[in-house]
């Protein structure tokens, strides 16, 4: 069982994304307001709204307002997941990964991420990349798998995505060695705010010779040119 984050912090940051009001502790709602909201919210899952089913599924998983029950977790996240919300099949492919509500599932877990991933979300992009890097989850062990999707997700932003891409590309071990790109793609992970991407560029800029670094910074700014162009006025 592979646990990428303590449970209770990583569903709260998900209750708190879709429930704030009763996330916040300075923010209390009374409890006859409570009894109105979870109304509100049963019935609206029941008649098939995922976003509701979700945020009732966050609210058992982390016993806000509710008894803490992982198993009502997982049917209302289930639910929203079955239904198309990009979110909630994020989190149900966590809930398999940590045996949470269910028994530990590789299978379903691998299942879920993908969906997640089809859907462009660059996180869940980056656990499967993940996964076929270090063979996670019963998946096989596939660096050029693993490479296609870190770049799916490290093309949206997702700091972690890029470090990493700029780290294979650096070390060159399962992958052909490109210190320029490897430059490239670690500026943008320090640019987006990742320290370990920082320590990355120290030991890469050390490794260039001048006419690769040149030519690195050149290409940034290029794109940046390019980008500033493009845009609308």
């Amino acid at each position: 069982m592979v646990i990428f984050f303590p449970a209770v912090v990583f569903l709260r940051l998900c209750f708190n994304k879709w429930y704030p009001v009763m996330g916040d502790e300075s923010q209390k709602p009374d409890t006859e307001t409570i009894s109105v909201t979870l109304k509100v919210l049963q019935d609206a899952a029941a008649r098939g709204n995922a976003k509701a089913a979700y945020q009732l599924g966050i609210m058992y998983a982390n016993g806000d307002e509710v008894e803490l029950q992982y198993s009502r977790a997982v049917e209302y996240i289930s639910q929203a997941a079955e239904a198309g919300l990009v979110e909630a099949m994020s989190t149900l492919a966590w809930l398999f990964a940590n045996g949470l509500g269910v028994q530990q599932d590789d299978e379903k877990t691998r299942y879920w991420y993908f969906k997640a991933a089809e859907h462009g979300e660059p996180k869940d992009q980056y656990m499967i990349a993940t996964m076929y890097r270090f063979a996670q989850f019963g998946a096989q062990r596939d660096h050029q798998k693993a490479l296609e999707w870190y770049y799916r997700a490290a093309d949206q932003g997702f700091p972690p995505a890029q470090f990493a891409l700029g780290k294979m590309l650096m070390d060159g071990k399962h992958i052909e060695k490109d210190l320029v790109r490897a430059f490239q793609w670690l500026s943008l992970a320090v640019a987006n705010g990742s320290k370990r991407a920082g320590k990355a560029m120290e030991e890469l800029v050390k490794q260039m010779t001048p006419e690769q670094f040149n030519h690195a910074r050149a290409e940034m700014l290029s794109a940046a040119g390019n980008e500033m162009q493009e845009r609308p006025q």
